[in-house]
């Protein structure tokens, strides 16, 4: 952008929960981390990503209009660039102006899990998984992912099934398995936590990501830290939440649809996600052999 030319406005679609807290009051921020498809802002403390794609929508998310930009990274901006948030204007880098809405945007209400819906859930997302033949291509990371991940997994599992004492300390050496912006282990921790809330113990939620807060701080993955917090409190990006609503109504159609959506979440991020989920189903209904999702973390 030439000197002196005006900052490019952009329009602000919507603005997902955790965002709308973090951006409150006014302040400076700077941006802290660049995508392709967009690009996070934060204060040290919060983090929120501003992205025009659809798919990226959740708790952290500003979606807006698009800017005609194929790619964040080939702009001017960078990683370190001031951001001002006064009257609800936010000027990033002095590049860009997006107008906050007024208020964050609400989610759809999530149904509650319902023990025999859930059973006919985890049938139709069984079928589904087979039919389509969802498989995950191994590799030696994925063995060494699956072999580490083996004791915490069986140790969250047992505790699933009655929920007494605390999680276990096991769970800990989840945090920060695997590759990428949200490792395997911490999106598995991220679905444990919303399946917790799905079947109506958000305490254990809460319980659950404290006990995980040491494991968490040492690892140092801000981003990853700030999307357990947001599944601390039930908050999931919009394949997730749609995934698991369309679960919770044992919605075939949905779930087919859902499938789609998270397969194509990150990597592996969705699976990852979508086992912590039904990890925590199947302990509900006491099942006696675990749902099929081709997670790493999973794989044999």
């Amino acid at each position: 952008m030439p000197d002196g030319a005006e900052a490019a406005a952009i329009r602000v679609l919507s603005m997902g929960r955790v965002a709308g807290r973090a951006l409150a009051q006014p302040g400076r921020r700077h941006v802290g981390a660049m995508f392709r498809r967009g690009f996070y802002i934060s204060d040290d403390h919060a983090w929120i990503f501003v992205s025009g794609d659809a798919e990226a929508q959740g708790p952290l998310t500003l979606w807006h209009a698009g800017a005609g930009v194929a790619d964040w990274r080939a702009t001017p901006l960078a990683v370190g660039a001031t951001c001002v948030l006064v009257d609800r204007l936010l000027t990033v880098g002095g590049l860009y102006r997006f107008r906050l809405p007024d208020a964050e945007t609400p989610l759809p209400r999530r149904p509650r899990a319902e023990p025999e819906t859930a059973r006919q859930a985890l049938r139709i997302l069984t079928k589904c998984l087979d039919e389509a033949s969802w498989r995950l291509d191994s590799d030696r990371l994925t063995a060494a992912v699956a072999e580490r991940a083996r004791v915490p997994v069986k140790a969250l599992g047992r505790w699933l099934k009655n929920l007494t004492g605390p999680a276990p300390k096991s769970a800990r050496d989840l945090v920060g398995l695997g590759p990428g912006l949200t490792p395997s282990g911490d999106d598995y921790l991220a679905g444990v936590m919303l399946g917790l809330h799905a079947i109506g113990q958000p305490e254990a939620a809460v319980d659950m990501h404290e006990g995980l807060r040491p494991a968490i701080r040492a690892a140092g993955q801000a981003i990853s830290a700030a999307h357990l917090l947001a599944a601390r409190d039930g908050l999931a990006g919009i394949a997730v939440d749609g995934f698991l609503a369309a679960l919770l109504r044992a919605d075939e159609d949905g779930i087919r649809d859902g499938i789609r959506a998270v397969a194509a979440t990150g990597h592996t991020s969705g699976w990852d996600t979508l086992a912590g989920v039904v990890a925590v189903l199947d302990a509900w209904m006491g099942a006696s052999s675990a749902t099929p999702v081709p997670s790493p973390l999973l794989a044999s």
